[in-house]
C-alpha cells in the first residue's frame, strides 16, 4: 500500500485523444480561455469520478486501529486530491472542503473525528460536519480559488488538525 508506483508512460492512442480534445479551439485569448476552463473543467469530473472508488478502496483498507490512523486516512485523501486538483464534497454541503481530523481526550480515552472544513465564517472557515466514521469519500475538481484558501488554511497552526 505504501509502495511508489511504477512511472506511468501515456499510451500513443490516449495522447492521440487528448490532443484532439484540442484542435479547432479559437485562437485569440478572449474566446480560447473559456473553452480552455471548460476542457479543464471536464477533465477534472472525469478524474474525480475515476478516482473516487479507488481513493474509497485505499481508505477502506487502512488501517483503523487508533486515533492516529485517523490522521493518517485523512492526510492521504488530502494529499492524493490536492495533487491531482481535485476536493473532497463536504457531505453536508456539497462543497469543496478539507478532510481532517481532530483528537480529542475523553475521561477515559482518548479518540478522534474525522472533519470537513470549509471556506466561510469570520476565520475563513468553519467547520462544517464531524463523524468518528468516515463515510464514502465524493470528489470534485477544486476551483482555483479553493485551492489557494485551502493553502492558506494547511498553512496554519494545527488548530484543524
Amino acid at each position: 500500500m505504501n509502495k511508489k508506483p511504477e512511472p506511468y508512460q501515456l499510451e500513443p492512442w490516449r495522447e492521440e485523444l487528448l490532443a484532439r480534445a484540442f484542435e479547432r479551439l479559437p485562437h485569440d485569448y478572449d474566446s480560447l480561455s473559456p473553452a480552455l476552463s471548460a476542457l479543464r473543467k471536464a477533465f477534472h469530473l472525469n478524474l474525480a469520478e475515476v478516482l473516487q472508488p479507488a481513493i474509497n478502496a485505499h481508505v477502506a483498507a487502512m488501517s483503523d486501529s487508533n486515533w492516529r490512523s485517523y490522521d493518517q486516512r485523512a492526510a492521504f485523501v488530502d494529499s492524493a486530491t490536492h495533487r491531482l486538483g481535485l476536493a473532497v464534497s463536504d457531505p453536508n454541503t456539497g462543497r469543496a472542503a478539507i478532510l481532517a481530523t481532530q483528537v480529542y481526550q475523553g475521561s477515559k480515552r482518548m479518540g478522534a473525528h474525522f472533519t470537513y472544513y470549509i471556506r466561510a465564517g469570520r476565520d475563513g472557515y468553519n467547520l462544517s460536519s464531524s463523524s468518528s466514521e468516515l463515510a464514502p469519500i465524493k470528489l470534485q475538481p477544486a476551483s482555483a480559488e479553493f485551492d489557494s484558501w485551502a493553502e492558506e488554511f494547511r498553512s496554519k497552526p494545527s488548530r484543524h488538525r
